[in-house]
């Protein structure tokens, strides 16, 4: 059985945008809210994703990104709750950290290849290739990001997806 009906620890951050300016300086940039009706750049569609990741730090500053290309992100931190929000939320992607608490990241990649509408599957990992990581090479993610991830490369598989 999946993790349906599990009350973990995740995070949805529905509809926020935020754009950060600010001068080259010691101050802090400052950060705007922008609301729906503010007139944007054209962009794709954007995807419905799913982090998954106990580093609270890189899950913000990944979801930041995503979320200002125009995506719909939904955050969990560790892998029961990460499973339960793939159930509930059917997302286009998701990007998976391996090592996670409750479960790890391959776990919650195959459970998730069970689901009736299966998301790209992308692993981020601190190993530095899959196979030298505990379960790994398996077939469990369809693509593997080594961390600090390239917010290009991470860009580049959500517009093929």
């Amino acid at each position: 059985m999946l993790a349906s009906g599990f009350a973990g620890t995740y995070r949805e951050r529905p509809g926020a945008s935020h754009a950060i300016s600010g001068k080259a300086s010691a101050s802090a940039p400052t950060v705007h809210e922008l609301s729906p009706a503010m007139d944007l750049p054209d962009r794709p569609a954007g995807r419905r994703v799913v982090l998954i990741d106990d580093s609270v730090d890189s899950v913000d500053a990944l979801s930041m990104l995503l979320e200002l290309e125009g995506h719909v992100v939904h955050v969990a931190y560790d892998g029961l709750a990460g499973l339960a929000l793939i159930e509930a939320v059917a997302p286009d992607v998701v990007f998976c950290d391996i090592g996670l608490p409750g479960m790890d990241g391959f776990q919650v990649a195959r459970a998730a290849r069970l689901l009736p509408r299966v998301p790209l599957l992308v692993a981020i990992t601190g190993y530095g290739q899959a196979n030298d990581s505990p379960g790994g090479g398996d077939g469990a993610f369809d693509h593997y990001l080594v961390k600090p991830v390239d917010p290009a490369a991470v860009l580049a598989l959500l517009a093929r997806a």
